[in-house]
């Protein structure tokens, strides 16, 4: 009924979310209904995105972000927005997404120019992990052969099924064989891993030879190390600033450890990943700046 009346990705929807927040000191409308916001929702009004996930053509939805906490949580005040209003795919998602087509159009010599397009051809040989089971893409795909999505419910045994080619899994002990997975796909995941270099060790453990990871993570390139939100060296974490969490959802909010600097490419080399930074244009995506990084069991030429 609700879904009938309030549909997503609509401004009413939006509207009456903001109101009910806002009533509940929830939220900083000062924040999100800005001469900023309005003038991006007015070139939205204007554009037409056609989506590398579902492939609906049409206006995108903008929703207003909190400008205040993009910039706490140093991420792009475009990245989570601009959404496809059929799928939801937001900027971020359909960057992700554009590196993860690539990747398999590499690996198979076919020219998929979307995830429903994945869909209906099939991935072949290929099997893939994507952390995300809740994402636009693990929706179209999570019933696809070859295609393995994970969620991590520390309550419940790790490697149990949750679901149909659904697993339960820590990534920084991963329940499967070595040499498992082509291709591994975390969106917007690893800053909320405590042990990140258990975590990285675990997905080169997994990939194949010529094996790709594929990856989004609040990142700051001006910063040489990482900015450490937690301190994680003893038992208990300790926070060095207040606590940030990130929408999640099953749990509504996880905790952030870090935000990204140059150090990831010297992280994961040490565990013989090879990464490299992409800012991708895709005007018809309505992808503008989109970040992703892209790393293989093989240094590029």
């Amino acid at each position: 009924m609700l879904e009938s009346l309030l549909p997503l990705y609509t401004y009413r929807r939006m509207v009456l979310r903001l109101a009910y927040n806002w009533l509940r000191g929830r939220e900083s409308l000062g924040q999100r209904l800005n001469r900023r916001n309005f003038d991006r929702f007015s070139q939205c009004r204007k554009s037409r995105l056609t989506c590398n996930v579902c492939e609906a053509v049409g206006e995108p939805f903008f929703d207003f972000p909190d400008l205040k906490l993009r910039r706490d949580h140093q991420i792009g005040e475009l990245r989570e927005t601009i959404q496809c209003n059929c799928c939801g795919s937001t900027m971020r998602h359909r960057t992700l997404v554009s590196a993860f087509l690539s990747a398999l159009n590499a690996r198979t010599g076919q020219e998929f120019i979307s995830v429903e397009a994945v869909r209906k051809q099939g991935l072949g040989n290929l099997r893939v992990l994507d952390t995300d089971a809740f994402s636009p893409t693990a929706t179209r795909l999570k019933e696809l052969p070859g295609y393995t999505v994970s969620s991590f419910r520390p309550e419940l045994p790790m490697g149990s099924a949750l679901g149909p080619n659904h697993i339960n899994i820590n990534l920084e002990k991963i329940e499967f064989h070595d040499a498992a997975f082509d291709v591994v796909l975390t969106s917007d995941v690893m800053e909320h891993v405590r042990d990140i270099d258990a975590a990285h060790r675990e997905i080169a453990r997994l990939l194949r030879p010529k094996g790709v990871y594929v990856f989004t993570i609040p990142y700051d390139p001006k910063c040489v190390t990482h900015h450490v939100l937690v301190e994680t060296s003893g038992p208990e974490d300790r926070f060095l600033v207040p606590p940030q969490y990130h929408g999640d959802p099953i749990t509504g909010g996880v905790l952030a450890y870090r935000v990204f600097g140059r150090a990831i490419f010297s992280d994961l080399a040490n565990v013989d990943l090879y990464a490299r930074y992409f800012e991708i244009e895709d005007p018809q995506a309505l992808i503008y700046g989109g970040d992703v990084f892209v790393a293989t069991k093989e240094m590029a030429p």
